[in-house]
């Protein structure tokens, strides 16, 4: 299927020169390229390729042996663990070596989590309210 869609992509064209900038929607050939230039690139598409389907197959483990509630608790807890790990561990060092984060802590972004947590929690029943 995939590469069906690439092809058709590929043959697609694109003018904006920040989102297509080989002129094209999709090119594998740039793609090749990028890999060869950057072998963390490569690293990484392996490393997605193999956690992808161990967070598919254990959630479907957790729904099958447990609950799909459990299975949205969990998937909470990722979320949570992703943010955390990203806010804490730098991704390198700047030019004065000061360490780069890709993520800052935002009172915002935790309200949102909270209710967007407190929400599902609710909607699975794990927290039950007396008034709803």
């Amino acid at each position: 299927m995939w590469l069906i869609a690439l092809t058709a992509f590929y043959f697609i064209p694109c003018e904006s020169e920040t989102f297509c900038p080989q002129g094209r929607l999709e090119s594998v050939p740039a793609a090749i390229e990028d890999y060869k230039a950057n072998s963390a690139l490569l690293f990484q598409s392996l490393a997605i390729i193999i956690i992808i389907p161990c967070s598919s197959i254990s959630g479907v483990t957790t729904t099958k042996r447990g609950s799909a509630s459990q299975r949205i608790t969990v998937l909470l807890a990722r979320n949570l663990v992703v943010w955390v790990f990203f806010i804490f561990v730098p991704v390198g060092t700047g030019a004065d070596g000061n360490p780069l984060y890709s993520e800052y802590f935002s009172f915002l972004q935790l309200g949102g989590f909270l209710i967007m947590s407190l929400g599902i929690l609710l909607f699975n029943e794990i927290i039950v309210l007396p008034c709803f």
